[in-house]
């Protein structure tokens, strides 16, 4: 699911340069930070704070009358900011923590007609692109979930929250079909799903996880 980064409040400059590639681990994509957004605290390895992170959908079933909350319980990210800007960052969600309220839901959420999770545990997003507009930004990315991998953008708000912590809260809108969810049993369940992310990382090396700590 996302990763990005507003390190400040500035819109970004016009015609800079991004620079060579950075190398990245298997699996890793990269973007570049405008220069007016990055900051000598933002470089290095920040590391998602599970615990602080949450990972939430809401569809409205019956026509809004009964709209169905859930959330995914446990969460893996890892952002890299290089000094010169380029931005390497995923998101991984286990998809066996799915949770909502109803037991019985939860069960069939997690069921080879819907998740899947037996078969696919786990869902990956990887950044590919980042257009910020002040302390704003909109992240483009790669969703793969149920084997099937799709475009999808978040808009998000987010910043540095001292040296050691950087926080992030988005949204997307994602259309389960493209995912090969279909199930629909009289109609009840509308094709799309909103997923509101709020993400929290610590710088690694710091033995800091919230700010109260």
């Amino acid at each position: 699911m996302t990763t990005r980064t507003t390190l400040s409040t500035e819109p970004p400059t016009e015609g800079s340069e991004q620079g060579p590639a950075v190398p990245r681990r298997p699996g890793e994509s990269t973007a570049v930070l405008p220069a007016a957004t990055l900051t000598p605290a933002a470089a290095g390895e920040w590391l998602l704070d599970a615990a602080e992170s949450t990972v939430e959908f809401t569809s409205a079933v019956l026509g809004g009358s009964m709209p169905a909350h859930g959330r995914f319980e446990k969460l893996a990210g890892r952002v890299l900011v290089e000094p010169d800007g380029q931005v390497a960052a995923k998101v991984t969600v286990d998809t066996t923590s799915v949770a909502t309220r109803i037991p019985t839901m939860t069960m069939h959420l997690r069921t080879a007609g819907l998740l899947a999770v037996k078969r696919h545990p786990s869902a990956e997003f990887e950044l590919d692109d980042l257009v910020v507009h002040g302390s704003s930004a909109e992240i483009r990315g790669r969703l793969t979930a149920l084997g099937v991998t799709r475009e999808v953008a978040l808009n998000a708000t987010g910043g540095l929250d001292g040296p050691e912590l950087f926080r992030l809260e988005g949204e997307a809108l994602l259309h389960r079909s493209e995912f090969g969810l279909r199930w629909n049993v009289l109609k009840m369940v509308p094709e799309d799903v909103r997923l509101d992310v709020r993400l929290v990382f610590v710088k690694a090396g710091s033995d800091r996880r919230t700010p109260d700590a």
